[in-house]
């Protein structure tokens, strides 16, 4: 990041604010209660002798990306907020032989494009934008802002191949991780399947270390089973892995929690997704997991899956969008029995409660 300027505009004065040596770097972590670090931080400056009818003006640039996505570029312009803005400047520069697409929500304002031999500029420029009144009880997948997303990608290929060569193990798999398969292996295969998942959702505790590359990379499953922690990715990653080395057809998928069956209607981009659960073909019926629940049911026909809507599964050949609905209903049910023994109306009761939870 590079701050280019701060001033205070006082009247006829422009007063610099930039003071290098007051510039505070701190952790973000705004999801570390959900044990999710990505390492992103914020560069806060406090002002001092800031006064009513000062205007302030400031330039940064965010220089770089994330290196994950290689050549690869997406992004979402918002055109409005709750507030109303006096004035909106966007623009993306991209060598002219790089088509972007760009697709319009809730607005009917087209960027404009100039192209020349060398660039192609995308530049939107919107003065005075109205506020948006959200209802709060709104579902997570409908969002009333205008915005414009632009993707390089062309279809949900391109975004599976990406996905591939990230989920990709090509570290060979150490002693200790082998050991384990063998015993799966002994075992009858309904109950090394079984087994297979109670680990990995038990076993290994939910932790998401999203930086840099893994913030969609997901770690060796060496490094998951030994650290005995992971992410969703990392965790599915290492399910399937056991799955495949038991001889059972198992690929990861990303899905996405807000979205859901809403996907399709956005251009084909991985930054629509931010979860992955595992697709398992089995004796000709599907199932699917989510690693990060835990205590579920042990026998695989009665885990309970939450409906995510559309996945990608990330398979070789994967070229559109699948439904992750369970295929079997799993009906939820809580059932509480109380027993009390009481020898006289003076002694100590014994009370007995057995509770009896299935489904989600």
């Amino acid at each position: 990041m590079e701050i280019h300027h701060i001033h205070v505009i006082r009247g006829k004065n422009k007063i610099n604010k930039l003071n290098p040596d007051k510039i505070k770097i701190v952790a973000i972590e705004d999801e570390r209660s959900r044990n999710i670090y990505s390492g992103k931080v914020n560069a806060i400056i406090h002002l001092e002798d800031i006064r009513i009818g000062d205007t302030l003006d400031y330039s940064y640039s965010i220089v770089g990306k994330n290196p994950v996505f290689s050549n690869e570029f997406t992004f979402f312009v918002d055109l409005g907020w709750q507030v109303s803005v006096d004035k909106l400047h966007f623009r993306i520069l991209m060598p002219s032989h790089r088509k972007l697409n760009y697709k319009k929500f809730n607005t009917s304002y087209d960027p404009i494009v100039n192209v020349t031999a060398a660039k192609t500029e995308y530049k939107i420029e919107i003065s005075n934008t109205k506020g948006v009144i959200v209802d709060g009880d709104s579902p997570s997948w409908f969002n009333p802002y205008p915005l414009i997303q632009f993707s390089k990608f062309n279809e949900w290929r391109q975004v599976a191949d990406w996905a591939v060569d990230l989920f990709s193990v090509k570290e060979p798999l150490n002693n200790e991780f082998k050991q384990f398969i063998e015993e799966l292996n002994n075992m009858e295969q309904q109950a090394a399947i079984q087994k297979a998942i109670a680990f990995v959702q038990d076993d290994i505790r939910y932790l998401g270390l999203e930086i840099s590359h893994n913030s969609h990379k997901p770690h060796h499953p060496n490094t998951v089973f030994k650290n005995r922690y992971g992410d969703c990715k990392d965790k599915s990653l290492l399910l399937v892995t056991l799955l495949n080395k038991i001889g059972v057809q198992a690929y990861p998928a990303l899905v996405s929690t807000d979205n859901k069956f809403t996907i399709n209607q956005y251009l084909t981009t991985p930054d629509l997704f931010n979860h992955a659960i595992t697709n398992i073909v089995w004796q000709g019926n599907e199932f699917w997991i989510d690693p990060t629940r835990t205590y579920q049911s042990k026998t695989l026909e009665s885990i309970h899956q939450p409906d995510y809507g559309l996945a990608l599964l990330v398979k070789a050949g994967t070229h559109e969008l699948t439904t992750a609905t369970p295929t079997k209903s799993v009906k939820s049910s809580v059932n509480i029995q109380e027993k009390f023994w009481s020898v006289d109306y003076t002694s100590p009761v014994e009370w007995q409660i057995k509770s009896r939870y299935t489904g989600e």
